[in-house]
């Protein structure tokens, strides 16, 4: 952590890219698999605990795209061969559904989650069918 409580940008960089790629492995769960199967509660709980870190230690969490860039918390997330098929795949998920930013609020709780049965089609980010 540095003198303002946050973590250095090393270590944000590995937990955004971290969180990134549980977003993306919680987006494809979501289209495989029906919301009781323990993949999806899994993917999301592995989501949920990643997010709480960030802003836990960030004091607040948005991701967005700049270009072919990703950012997190206002650090680019640096891509190396072993995440850059995972970060490409979901920086062109989010663009081909028009999501610019995301901004997670802390207020928001797991039981707030679970008034729906399903999070709303934007939070998913369904694959849109081919024609």
């Amino acid at each position: 952590m540095n003198d303002h409580g946050s973590l250095s940008d090393e270590t944000s960089s590995v937990v955004g890219t971290e969180f990134l790629s549980a977003l993306y492995a919680a987006t494809k769960a979501l289209q495989i698999y029906p919301d009781e199967n323990q993949v999806v509660k899994d993917a999301l709980s592995q989501l949920e605990r990643l997010a709480a870190d960030l802003i836990k230690s960030e004091g607040g969490l948005a991701v967005w795209l700049a270009g072919s860039f990703i950012f997190v918390n206002d650090l680019r997330v640096r891509v190396d061969l072993t995440d850059y098929a995972t970060l490409a795949a979901l920086r062109e998920l989010l663009r081909g559904h028009g999501v610019g930013r995301i901004t997670v609020s802390s207020e928001v709780t797991r039981r707030d989650r679970s008034r729906w049965r399903r999070p709303p089609p934007c939070l998913i980010l369904r694959a849109r069918p081919t024609r």
